[in-house]
């Protein structure tokens, strides 16, 4: 018997992105109790960012400032300062919308969690150690899961 895999398609930073449901679907009726889990089969190149705290402001309602580059000791001063030149991508990426009692317990309609990298083009790294270890970027996860409701007032 065949399965239905029902996916959808959201945006991120201006382009598509394709997720399927971690499990196949064998009963929709039970979706709106117990929800759905959605996960990203791959990791999605979205191109080169001016600003990270634009884009976590815009997509995510995330308020993040980024310091200056003389904010930090050198050499992170120096990877600071080519954040410009940096490609973002979207590493991993989960969504579960939450079924009725679990919605009702957290207080709000969805889990999510994604890991986004930020880095260099390829030949371009910064050496702490010359041949042995160099920062290629940066990586960062934004989460609500674990996150409980507020109490009741």
């Amino acid at each position: 018997m065949s399965k239905v895999q029902l996916g959808l398609v959201f945006e991120i930073n201006g382009k598509p992105v394709s997720v399927s449901p971690k499990q196949a679907i064998s009963d929709f009726k039970a979706l709106k109790e117990k929800g759905i889990e959605f996960t990203l089969p791959e990791r999605i190149e979205l191109g080169t960012i001016e600003k990270l705290d634009d884009f976590l402001e815009r997509q995510f309602g995330a308020e993040f400032s980024l310091p200056e580059a003389s904010d930090f000791p050198s050499p992170l001063d120096q990877a600071y300062a080519k954040l410009e030149e940096i490609v973002l991508a979207v590493e991993s990426f989960h969504l579960k919308v939450l079924g009725t009692q679990e919605k009702a317990d957290k207080g709000r309609s969805a889990d999510y969690s994604i890991g986004l990298s930020a880095t260099w083009p390829i030949g371009e790294q910064l050496d702490l150690i010359e041949k042995v270890l160099a920062i290629k970027g940066v990586y960062l996860k934004l989460s609500n899961e674990g996150e409980t409701a507020p109490p009741a007032q």
